[in-house]
């Protein structure tokens, strides 16, 4: 992971893309991550869980839950993860279209989140 895109949701319906931050080592990922979450008063922290075509975890996926564990003890905020498979490709389609490249991990953070949303409003996630 060497770029972690930031997603937003005020209103808990729409996700929106709001930056990328360039990965600098867990510790100081947690401090941006926190200074975010202090900034724009979160209350839930969605991470992208990478999983395989079959939707099974990755090495990938144990190395992030690690983070997540790490960020939810560092932040005192609840950090739930939301499957991340296709979110890149969906993004990139949505720059292809838009033609700003700036944005892509912060536009598939959104899809992550606006995905976690969905299945929230439905009630498979809680």
């Amino acid at each position: 992971m060497s770029r972690i895109g930031i997603a937003l949701s005020e209103l808990g319906q729409l996700a929106k893309p709001l930056c990328v931050i360039k990965n600098k080592g867990a510790r100081k990922n947690i401090a941006l991550i926190r200074e975010i979450c202090a900034k724009y008063k979160v209350k839930t922290i969605v991470c992208g869980l990478p999983l395989d075509a079959e939707g099974k975890a990755t090495p990938m996926s144990h190395e992030i839950e690690r983070f997540c564990f790490e960020l939810e003890k560092k932040s005192g905020i609840p950090v739930v993860t939301s499957d991340e498979r296709y979110s890149s490709k969906e993004a990139e389609d949505y720059i292809r279209q838009t033609k700003s490249k700036d944005l892509l991990d912060a536009v598939a953070a959104s899809l992550v989140l606006q995905e976690y949303l969905i299945k929230r409003q439905q009630g498979e996630n809680k």
